[in-house]
């Protein structure tokens, strides 16, 4: 699958750029223009990405919250936009499916209750941190900034692809040391229909020595990868909380499959796994 070029969000365009910032938060063509253009007015370019990704049913106008827009001086008759996750849905199962084609292969594409469950997940405010400039700074070559901070280049679909496979795999890692009453399953995400709700909830009931072992595989995992600052800041927004142990196993495995498989991660998660295990026996 190419991540290059998904329908009309091409790598580095302005219409990937657009949709990429109103996935980070809804913002104003304005807005837009000064992130895009670093402080310059370019609005006749970002209404027609504009009027693109609202034709393609990928961004939807919102209202902010009246109270907080007048805390933040911001202007009542301003309109926002904000994007969804529905190109890179489409993206994932279509990847999956051709996965899932290939002569004797067993992989599997990803049922409705799943995708609704993924849906859920990338709607979070969990799924949102990982939208921070900390953590996207980590991903150059996917998301690039220019010298006066605006955004220069930006692979949507590539990103999100890279991000979702790897929190796939340390996820899969990490719940197979869960006890059965501790994992996530797809109708309590569905159940819940707020997983960040069922984050605060789960993790609550976590006892001291689960979490001993997952900070213990965490550490060997990221030392074995190098600890650069880089893999210790990724490694950090996918573990803290543990918000990541709330995706069921059966989930995870598939999600490693959109693309490229994150073979480094996974074996080096699944070494410090089996270590941590037999250090316990």
């Amino acid at each position: 699958m190419i991540y290059d070029s998904y329908g009309i969000l091409k790598d580095g365009s302005v219409v990937s750029k657009v949709y990429f910032l109103l996935l980070q938060k809804p913002r104003t063509v304005s807005d837009l223009s000064k992130e895009i253009y670093g402080g310059k007015v370019q609005l006749s370019n970002i209404n027609r990405a504009i009027d693109q990704l609202v034709g393609s049913n990928y961004i939807e106008q919102v209202r902010k919250d009246r109270m907080e827009m007048r805390d933040t001086g911001d202007d009542l008759r301003k309109k926002y936009w904000k994007a969804n996750f529905k190109p890179f849905m489409e993206f994932m199962q279509e990847s999956l499916k051709n996965r899932a084609s290939t002569q004797h292969s067993t992989k599997k594409e990803l049922t409705e209750s799943e995708l609704k469950a993924v849906g859920l997940i990338l709607d979070s405010k969990w799924f949102s941190r990982f939208f921070e400039k900390k953590h996207l700074e980590c991903f150059r070559g996917e998301i690039d900034y220019a010298a006066d901070g605006s955004l220069e280049y930006v692979a949507p679909i590539r990103y999100l692809a890279f991000l979702v496979e790897q929190l796939g795999a340390i996820s899969n890692r990490l719940t197979s040391t869960l006890n059965e009453s501790e994992i996530c399953t797809i109708d309590e995400i569905i159940q819940s229909n707020d997983f960040d709700g069922l984050i605060a909830l789960k993790t609550k009931k976590l006892n001291k020595k689960t979490v001993e072992k997952i900070e213990k595989i965490v550490s060997i995992a990221t030392k074995n990868l190098g600890n650069y600052s880089r893999t210790r800041t990724e490694i950090d927004y996918s573990v803290n909380g543990f918000g990541i142990l709330c995706i069921p196993p059966s989930l995870s495995l598939k999600l490693t499959s959109i693309g490229r498989i994150p073979l480094t991660v996974f074996l080096y998660f699944n070494q410090a796994t089996e270590r941590v295990s037999n250090l316990r026996k």
